[in-house]
């Protein structure tokens, strides 16, 4: 972006910086008709490419003191003629490095040559406008490193509770398998008296009446009946336990019912 003004006969008129990108876009001048503006934003910047376009490329000041007949505006000077620019003196706005942030340029009513203090005064604008640019830029960038590590931070609490959640999850599975482990060993120790209870035996303290259909065992040997409920919840919970009952044809028959 560049900044313009239309400047009196008097003197000279200000305008407030604005970054300039490869493309003159964006140009910040009030002072110009809107068709004026319209017409000039988005150009590229280049040799020949008017005050400022020509200015932008060659990091160094450009005055045109008419633009009539100056080859500079040979595209654009139907344009000036509407908007009444006579002449325009453009001064780049530098960064520290050297890198381009923008230009500044006044305009005339009239062909007019510079004088030493009108270039002063350009020289004051684009160093104030490229202080002003420069800390704006970097404002601008501690706003987004905020964002940045903000939005970790919440990826970082999103990932320790997702784990806590599993691990939460894990542990309730781990004691209900023990759980029923245990059921299992009580009960196999119940079935030297009573091969084939009547009711299921894997309730657990509360018991469970329904009837004990289903015989399952698990690697260690112990061995259990249970009704159709409790033995899934088994199967489910205790990775070594499978179905018993030879009439039942093993786990994959039992799940393929």
């Amino acid at each position: 972006m560049g900044l313009a003004s239309i400047a009196p006969t008097s003197g000279t008129g200000v305008s407030n910086p604005v970054s300039l990108a490869p493309k003159a876009s964006g140009s910040a001048a009030p002072s110009l008709p809107d068709f004026y503006n319209e017409a000039i934003d988005g150009i590229a910047t280049g040799e020949g490419v008017g005050s400022c376009g020509t200015a932008a490329h060659r990091r160094e000041p450009v005055i045109v003191t008419d633009i009539a007949v100056d080859p500079f505006w040979n595209d654009f000077r139907d344009l000036a003629g509407r908007a009444g620019l006579a002449a325009c003196w453009s001064t780049p706005i530098l960064a520290r490095d050297g890198g381009l942030l923008g230009t500044f340029a006044m305009y005339h009513r009239t062909p007019r040559v510079p004088q030493e203090t009108d270039l002063a005064l350009a020289r004051l604008f684009a160093g104030t406008a490229a202080l002003a640019i420069e800390r704006h830029h970097i404002e601008q960038g501690k706003l987004a490193a905020e964002a940045r590590a903000t939005s970790a931070n919440d990826e970082l609490a999103k990932v320790v509770r997702v784990e806590r959640e599993l691990r939460a999850e894990a542990e309730q599975r781990a004691a209900a398998a023990a759980e029923l482990a245990a059921r299992m060993r009580a009960a196999a120790a119940a079935q030297a008296a009573t091969p084939h209870p009547e009711h299921c035996q894997l309730g657990g303290a509360a018991g469970c009446t329904a009837p004990a259909e289903i015989k399952i065992a698990d690697s260690w040997g112990d061995a259990a009946w249970g009704c159709p409920t409790h033995v899934e919840e088994a199967i489910l919970n205790v990775r070594s336990v499978f179905i018993a009952n030879e009439e039942l044809g093993g786990l994959t028959a039992y799940l393929n019912r």
